[in-house]
């Protein structure tokens, strides 16, 4: 090592300035001006003052926190020190990739120097390669915080390499301080930065002392780590899939979108409840592959509006400069379902719906139960019409009386079904044959939609010039009524309803003159006949982001209430006498209690694992702060500062081993 006050010392850290220097012109110099897509939060103190709490309800309909909490530090705070400071956004983007530089630089620098790997010139060329790698130079502006750990790897490890003589707890301390640094945005990467530190304490001659350094060390690392590791585990048992993926491997929350910002501070200033949907973008749960069509189909009607009313939408955002869907489809389908275009920017439009309902209270007689996936459910509330919710059969017998069955594409059933859906595939031209098992007989009713390539097309006003339409080979004459081309409504024009005898029966329904079968209905004579309780909007407020209250007006039969928000076992409901309520998921994705009948209440909400959360957070600061102070303020030397941790016996006997073999094997 360098000896210290030397002036080969001066010399080495003037060079160590100017290669910080480079590094740091380096990152100004490209593209001066605009602020690249990685290594930036659109606003750095509402995802810090967000990642406070578990759940967000500000976007994507509610969902958890699955990265936010990885930027409370340091990368958080110091985008947000640079904001505060007035900087502008790319000269604050730089001088973070300058620090990223210049920290890997150094610490290489400082590395080799411990180990005693070549002479000063080797150790500084090293250094400066390694600042400068492709691997480190190519994805700053991609994604900064995958570079951050590799950038600190080498100050994780250098407290123990180091030939100084230092006590145990100064060189465990100070290396969990290296890992604190990194954060928690990455932690797979982070985790990895821990794998050179554990294989070195490993390869050391163990004995008591070095037994206490190993554990001292680990324990450290976990206590640094709590802040992050707390939250992660959180994730993994409350979140989704989508959740677990973001949480783990993508750095989804640094991407800035200068798009996104002009449209969501408009929202913002707006100040209207409401959630709001980007369309065609990351599709939040809710919206499935049925819905995302309707969207795409250049038709809108009434029931793709209440099915926007339902999931307490505001506003729509149509990206222009998305390619997911047709936008140009989009804004037909939207202007045909009554939405008004109330803002528009460069490629991006808002749409308003109206004032939206967060929440309902809707009656156990409104319900019905869906035998098949989520995606079927807003077909099969379309097809039945009337102010109807359903629920999945996976998510029935929670709390609720036996509904009535609606069954879709004849998925199997024990129960007599109240309708039987039938839809085709997106692409089908020829129409759709299924099957269907009933244990009882019954008379249905038949009802559908079709297509028409031609928009003036109405030959099927007539009775027998709809789609073909045969129940075990006895065909139904069928007419077709007025409608949108992609939309148009068939019925049966034949005397009485279809009469099915128990056991299988075989359905076709096939294209005729044009009109191409998008789904069928055989719906039970009077199904149609819903409750006279309606379905009642709810008072609802957030007294913070895992916090619900809500006013529920008093019922006679007992209902579910409902928030338009993702469901979420985590959530507990409290009735006005602090009886804990039934969840149950809505439509497949909507967060809902089983209420009672009873009186006019307030019905407090909760998401549990905030507590866990925010305790975590508390306990993972304090944790930092005691092994930052430890590492700061414990003696440098102790009796025992000299223990180099020494490489193990065997190791030194291997590498021998395979020195001496060296000239044998020439």
């Amino acid at each position: 090592m360098l000896k210290a006050g030397t002036s080969e010392q001066v010399v080495w850290r003037a060079r160590l300035v100017l290669g910080c220097l480079l590094l740091t012109a380096l990152c100004f110099q490209r593209m001066p001006g605009p602020v690249a897509t990685g290594g930036r939060l659109d606003d750095p103190g509402t995802v810090l003052r967000g990642a406070l709490h578990l759940w967000d309800p500000s976007s994507a309909l509610g969902h958890l926190q699955s990265q936010a909490f990885g930027y409370l530090w340091p990368i958080g705070p110091f985008q947000w020190l640079t904001r505060a400071l007035s900087m502008p956004e790319w000269v604050g983007q730089r001088l973070w990739w300058s620090v990223v530089l210049c920290v890997a630089f150094l610490g290489v620098w400082k590395l080799a120097n411990a180990l005693r790997y070549g002479v000063p010139l080797t150790r500084f060329a090293v250094a400066l390669l390694y600042g400068l790698s492709p691997l480190l130079i190519g994805a700053m502006s991609i994604t900064s915080v995958q570079v951050w750990p590799l950038a600190m790897a080498p100050w994780v490890l250098l407290p123990l390499v180091t030939p100084r003589a230092r006590s145990g707890w100064w060189r465990v301390g100070w290396s969990a301080v290296a890992f604190a640094l990194i954060g928690g945005a990455e932690p797979v990467t982070a985790a990895l930065t821990l794998v050179l530190p554990a294989l070195w304490l490993l390869t050391r001659r163990w004995d008591r002392w070095t037994l206490k350094v190993a554990v001292g060390w680990l324990g450290c690392v976990a206590a640094v780590s709590v802040w992050w590791l707390v939250p992660l585990l959180l994730v993994t048992h409350y979140g989704t899939p989508a959740d677990r993926d973001v949480a783990l491997a993508k750095s989804a929350g640094e991407t800035y979108d200068a798009v996104t910002v002009h449209w969501r501070s408009w929202i913002d200033r707006q100040d209207l409840p409401g959630n709001v949907l980007v369309v065609p973008a990351a599709r939040p749960q809710w919206v499935d592959d049925e819905l995302a069509g309707r969207l795409a189909s250049g038709a809108g009607d009434q029931s793709l509006r209440q099915t926007l009313v339902n999931a307490g939408v505001r506003y729509v955002v149509v990206r222009s400069d998305l390619t997911a869907l047709a936008p140009i489809a989009i804004h037909e389908t939207l202007t045909e379902t009554g939405l008004k275009r109330v803002a528009s920017f460069p490629r991006t439009d808002i749409y308003d719906l109206g004032p939206a309902n967060l929440a309902r209270l809707i009656p156990e007689s409104r319900l019905v139960e869906v035998r098949g996936t989520t995606d079927d459910v807003p077909a099969v509330l379309s097809a039945l019409g009337g102010d109807r919710e359903a629920i999945t059969s996976a998510d029935s017998g929670r709390g609720l009386r036996e509904l009535p069955l609606i069954q879709v594409d004849g998925a199997a059933s024990d129960r007599q079904p109240s309708a039987l859906l039938f839809r085709s595939d997106a692409d089908a031209q020829s129409g759709l044959l299924r099957s269907v098992e009933l244990p009882q007989p019954a008379s249905y009713e038949l009802r559908g939609t079709v297509r028409s390539a031609d928009v003036h097309n109405r030959a099927g006003a007539a009775c027998g010039a709809g789609p073909v339409v045969r129940v075990d080979g006895v065909p139904i004459k069928t007419q077709v009524l007025a409608g949108a081309a992609e939309s148009m409504t068939f019925t049966s024009c034949e005397t009485g309803p279809v009469v099915l005898a128990a056991g299988r029966h075989d359905i076709e329904v096939l294209a005729n003159g044009g009109f191409v079968p998008v789904e069928a209905t055989l719906t039970k004579a009077g199904f149609g006949n819903v409750s006279v309780t309606p379905v009642q909007g709810i008072n609802l407020w957030r007294p913070n982001p895992a916090g619900l209250t809500l006013e529920v007006p008093g019922s006679k039969e007992q209902s579910v209430l409902t928030v338009a928000q993702n469901y979420s076992a985590g959530w507990e409901a409290y009735d006005g006498r602090g009886r804990k309520l039934t969840p149950i998921r809505v439509a497949g994705w909507q967060q809902g209690w089983v209420l009672p009948a009873g009186e006019e209440q307030l019905v407090s909400a909760r998401f549990m694992p905030d507590r866990s959360y925010r305790a975590g957070l508390l306990v993972g600061a304090l944790g930092l702060v005691l092994v930052t102070g430890m590492a700061v303020f414990y003696r440098r030397r102790t009796r025992r500062s000299g223990h180099q941790l020494q490489a193990a016996q065997w190791r030194n006997s291997w590498l021998l081993r395979r020195l001496r073999s060296q000239p044998a094997s020439r």
